[in-house]
């Protein structure tokens, strides 16, 4: 076993295969910040990760339908499960030198996450 002087985890490894958002979750909530960017980093990962989080949620926006917390659109936070939906809207355009016409993208969809 390598030693980890800096105390890093060694459960991740970006280069190998994508993270799992419920292991991220559980490595969020045993963090220990640092710093105010590191608490920032903390609470970014628990919040991006909802479904799975067993914090406290953002309670300035209690009584809010829609975008209940910063990043969701619409959320159900049961006991049982969590779901998070989130519009997906993206339109780019370009025009080709030399070229009178124009090339153009409209994507749109729905994000829908939980557990």
């Amino acid at each position: 076993m390598r030693s980890n002087p800096m105390n890093l985890t060694t459960e991740f490894y970006s280069g190998i295969k994508p993270f799992r958002r419920d292991a991220v979750a559980r490595f969020a909530k045993n963090l220990t910040p640092k710093s105010n960017q590191d608490n920032f980093n903390k609470n970014y990962l628990i919040t991006d990760n909802i479904p799975f989080s067993e914090g406290p949620l953002n309670t300035k926006r209690k009584f809010r339908k829609i975008y209940p917390q910063e990043n969701s659109f619409f959320l159900v936070n049961e006991d049982r499960f969590k779901v998070v939906l989130n519009p997906v809207i993206g339109f780019s355009g370009a025009i080709m030198a030399n070229d009178t016409s124009r090339l153009y993208q409209n994507s749109r969809g729905l994000e829908l996450r939980g557990n």
